[in-house]
C-alpha cells in the first residue's frame, strides 16, 4: 500500500512547522512572568516590558523581539495535573483518617431548640 502512494507524496517543507501556542506577557517587577498559574522567569532588563512567549508540549520559549531571551521546562499547574486525583492528592497518598470519638468519653448532650 505504501509503496503505491510512496510516488505521490510531496517532500517534507524546508522551515519545521511550529504547533505551539503563541501569545505576549509582561514582565511584572519581580522579573517574572505568568502562564497557566506558573511563574517563569526573564532578564531583569524586560521589567515593564511585553515579550512573546511560544508554549509548547515540553518547553515554554521567551522572545524579546526575535531574540529569544529565556527558555523553560513547561509546567502543568496543579489544578491540571493529570496524576493528581480529584482531591488534590499524589497517587498513593492516603488521606488521614478523622480519629473517632473515644468510647470511653460521654458525648455532650446536645441541645435543640
Amino acid at each position: 500500500m505504501f509503496a503505491v502512494e510512496q510516488s505521490l507524496l510531496a517532500p517534507l517543507p524546508f522551515e519545521r512547522f511550529e504547533t505551539g501556542r503563541w501569545f505576549t506577557q509582561q514582565v511584572d517587577r519581580y522579573t517574572q512572568i505568568t502562564v497557566s498559574t506558573n511563574h517563569h522567569s526573564v532578564p531583569s532588563r524586560l521589567i515593564g516590558r511585553q515579550v512573546q512567549v511560544l508554549l509548547n508540549a515540553s518547553d515554554l520559549l521567551v522572545f524579546d523581539g526575535r531574540t529569544e531571551v529565556a527558555r523553560h521546562e513547561r509546567l502543568i499547574p496543579a489544578h491540571r495535573a493529570r496524576h493528581r486525583s480529584g482531591d488534590g492528592r499524589l497517587p498513593g497518598q492516603v488521606r488521614p483518617s478523622r480519629p473517632s470519638w473515644p468510647t470511653n468519653w460521654s458525648r455532650p448532650p446536645t441541645t435543640r431548640s
